[in-house]
């Protein structure tokens, strides 16, 4: 976990001044009560990770921190006390990443704390937000109770997702960007990180850099999703049982859902997901694109016949046994190609 500017100047603030206060930060800052609570938990998350004592507040809102955490706090952040820049497209994007990441209702007063911005700048942000998810046939909604958030299909917002954690990852700095406007802690990275690790030698591949970096962050955040009840389902026809025959379903299931053996709709998800890391529906194959194929086989059929001078007799049924190999042959080429991509 990284800290935003605007958090980190305010710890530093309160270790150089013993009498800051609540008050005092506030006015300086222009910074609403659940602000400057939103920051000071950002902090207390960041030392925890450090195994690091808390911020507490007194009665009379001054703060105390005790030596170790100061010195440790020095040291740790000497290496992101730089404000960044972040391009309006760039906001755009990680605006994007927070509203599918959450783990909690997300207000403007979030947005402003984590980009650093104004109120302005978030509101012409969101707005360039909305067009954004219209492509992904997606719509942006705040209800009170829920804050902001991100309405559509889940199969749409997860295509969303994906595409968003590739193009974050092409900035510098990706990784602290994924992981502070993802909400990822270093070791809920690492165990992921480790997933894929072992996955890429159970299925003795090895993925680029750049997949290496996006695929541990993207299932990450996809588990957590599962974990809030956003599930996956298919309005399209999916052939379980040949996708259940490849090696990718078998150790997907194995590494990622050893005790969620029954979330079939997911495994199949995983499963597609290192089938073809650049997953869109056209990759699965759905009913239109099986009668298309079975034309193809079909005027394949037409034209042998002609070409041989043969008549088959029941042509019905050879289509039908042919396109029983079709399928996983389709899942199967798609596999290799990958692969060899890798």
């Amino acid at each position: 976990m990284e800290l935003d500017a605007r958090t980190n100047q305010l710890f530093i603030e309160i270790l150089n001044n013993p009498d800051e206060t609540s008050t005092s930060l506030k006015k300086r800052h222009d910074l609403t009560r659940s602000q400057l609570s939103y920051s000071l938990q950002k902090v207390n998350e960041y030392l925890d990770e450090l195994n690091l004592d808390p911020v507490t507040r007194t009665t009379n809102g001054h703060f105390i921190i005790t030596k170790e955490t100061a010195e440790e706090f020095v040291q740790n952040n000497s290496q992101i006390t730089k404000d960044t820049y972040l391009l309006p497209e760039e906001r755009v994007q990680l605006l994007i990443l927070m509203l599918l990441s959450k783990t909690e209702p997300l207000s403007m007063n979030h947005f402003i704390v984590e980009l650093n911005v104004s109120k302005n700048t978030v509101a012409r942000d969101l707005k360039e937000v909305e067009p954004h998810l219209a492509n992904y046939q997606l719509c942006l909604e705040y209800l009170r109770s829920k804050g902001y958030r991100i309405k559509g299909e889940e199969w749409n917002r997860r295509q969303l997702l994906t595409d968003t954690v590739n193009t974050i990852n092409q900035s510098i700095n990706n990784e602290a960007l994924l992981k502070q406007y993802g909400d990822i802690t270093q070791s809920q990275l690492a165990e992921y990180k480790k997933k894929v690790s072992v996955l890429e030698k159970r299925l003795n591949l090895r993925y680029s850099d750049d997949k290496v970096n996006t695929l541990p962050v993207l299932t990450l955040l996809l588990d957590r999703r599962i974990i809030r009840g956003k599930k996956i389902n298919y309005d399209f026809e999916l052939d379980y049982v040949e996708l259940q025959e490849t090696k990718e379903y078998k150790v997907v299931k194995e590494v990622f859902f050893p005790k969620y053996k029954k979330e079939i709709n997911e495994i199949i998800y995983f499963t597609l997901l290192f089938l073809s890391t650049t997953l869109t529906q056209v990759d699965v194959l759905s009913k239109g694109q099986f009668e298309t194929m079975q034309l193809a086989v079909l005027n394949m059929i037409d034209r042998f016949e002609k070409v041989a001078q043969v008549s088959i007799e029941d042509k019905n049924e050879l289509l039908k046994q042919i396109m029983l190999h079709m399928r996983p042959a389709y899942y199967r080429i798609k596999s290799l190609v990958v692969h060899e991509t890798f």
